[in-house]
């Protein structure tokens, strides 16, 4: 299944590049939710596009595309920023090629950054006024839990409807588009031309047929070419979990920005004596004659099966929620009781494994206090971060930080 379902996407060619016509399909997550949720989030909406893609009927002939809301700052970023009081994180949203290589993404769906879709497509002569077609706000059956049966997407009870289908008004629409982005540069400057709410069954094998379903139903008054999702995680995978071949594949598309990924390379191969050839995590080559986003589609890397650097790499959570609790080391060892984790797996694979390693790297957002005392209970082990400067952090910003800590760790040997 798997192998059938990666070589449907190399048939599919170019088709799966970005485009500036056709269908568009938009979504927002709770302001609440963290960076990993969201990322779950995009696996569920994309596996929505790409089956409007597939299943397309005569009325909307054309390609579905997924327009990717831009990230704002999250509670967790801002725990790691407040470590650093002469660093000020910009409240401006960020594009999503700020963390992931776009191309990449584009090997599955047609995908666009919001900003792109309001120039190109949305062409208004002016900022207010911009409008999608549809907007929807999705509510999940909370009653019963997924069974295994598809059961249906239906529009929500008239009560409930007409207070979503009220007259559009620019100040108090029924839906506000992006709500967590009102402080931000929207400001209401998106709105939609029509608003309804559906409920039911809400993961992608039976939310894409609705909306095809929807699409053909309005065309008779008026053509639909762009909708509006509202809170879009309470879409579930249902089917397409991540026991399918489809989620995976979709996964495995994500890859991250160029960028970010270079500075971490670069820290591995100045601090941590790792690079691609000897850890044997060399990757692959772009496909022949597709775009330079393919290389995730080999099935196999040059050099597998990866060893890894030499070194362990450890992650030590100790902000955000963990703190919440009074005292944090309930939640998450202390610099004492994760030391000693550290020898112990270090002794492990020493006896074990005839494998000496004494450099460990630390992904986390604990203080300095508590790092410098875990360094002093580490005896000759080398404890190493990456430890930007100020400028770079800046650059980076905390999104692009963490994502340069999982880089680096996920190259580690243990």
């Amino acid at each position: 299944m798997h192998i059938q379902f990666l070589l449907s996407i190399l048939i599919s060619g170019l088709s799966h590049g970005l485009c500036n016509s056709g269908n568009y399909l938009l979504y927002d997550v709770f302001k609440g939710e963290g960076f990993n949720l969201r990322r779950d989030v995009y696996i569920r909406m994309a596996n929505t596009v790409r089956l409007l893609n597939l299943n397309r009927k005569s009325s909307s002939p054309t390609n579905w595309t997924l327009v990717l809301p831009p990230w704002m700052l999250m509670s967790h970023w801002m725990t790691a920023a407040s470590q650093l009081p002469n660093v000020t994180l910009s409240s401006d949203p960020l594009p999503w090629s700020t963390f992931f290589d776009l191309d990449s993404l584009s090997e599955v769906i047609p995908v666009m950054e919001l900003e792109e879709f309001m120039t190109t497509v949305l062409r208004t002569p002016n900022a207010i006024g911009k409008r999608v077609d549809l907007a929807v706000q999705l509510f999940r059956n909370s009653v019963e839990s997924f069974s295994g049966i598809l059961d249906s997407v239906e529009f929500c009870s008239e009560e409930l409807r007409s207070r979503y289908q009220s007259p559009d008004s620019l100040y108090y629409p029924p839906i506000t588009l992006y709500p967590h982005m009102d402080e931000g540069r929207l400001n209401g400057l998106l709105s939609a031309s029509r608003y309804d709410c559906v409920t039911g069954s809400l993961e992608p094998l039976s939310l894409a047929p609705f909306l095809e379903d929807l699409l053909e139903s309005i065309d008779i008054n008026g053509s639909i070419k762009s909708i509006y999702l509202g809170s879009a995680e309470t879409v579930i995978h249902g089917q397409l979990s991540e026991w399918s071949a489809e989620y995976w594949t979709i996964r495995r598309s994500m890859v991250f920005a160029s960028e970010l990924r270079d500075v971490a390379d670069e820290f591995r191969r100045t601090y941590l004596n790792s690079t691609d050839i000897p850890d044997h995590t060399f990757p692959p080559f772009s496909i022949p004659g597709r775009g330079p986003g393919s290389a995730w589609l080999h099935r196999k890397w040059p050099f597998a099966p990866a060893v890894g650097g030499p070194y362990l790499a450890v992650h030590w959570r100790c902000g955000d929620y963990v703190q919440s609790s009074g005292d944090r080391w309930i939640n998450t060892p202390s610099p004492v009781h994760l030391a000693s984790q550290i020898q112990f797996a270090l002794d492990y694979l020493a006896s074990e494994h005839s494998t000496v390693i004494n450099v460990v790297f630390l992904s986390t957002d604990a203080n300095k206090i508590d790092v410098d005392e875990l360094g002093t209970h580490l005896g000759s082990v080398k404890l190493l971060r990456f430890e930007p400067t100020p400028e770079r952090w800046v650059t980076l910003g905390p999104g692009g930080i963490a994502i340069v800590d999982q880089w680096i760790c996920s190259h580690a040997r243990h």
